[in-house]
């Protein structure tokens, strides 16, 4: 996956399947930036990105026993 990243710190919703519910089972990294977890649904993860470069950069996220 990747983003666009166009400020110096960014809220990122991601859409998919299976992600969960619980804040604390899903870690998302922007390149090597930690992006921290505010909210998760089944279908849906948001997080907070701080500052780093603008640009396009690889997203991971990673649940819980479920993997990336």
């Amino acid at each position: 996956i990747l983003c666009q990243i166009s400020s110096a710190s960014s809220s990122l919703v991601i859409n998919g399947t299976g992600l969960g519910t619980t804040v604390g089972d899903v870690t998302v990294m922007v390149g090597d930036v930690d992006c921290e977890v505010t909210a998760v649904q089944d279908e849906l993860v948001q997080c907070d990105i701080g500052p780093m470069p603008a640009g396009t950069h690889e997203i991971y996220v990673d649940v819980s026993g479920k993997g990336t």
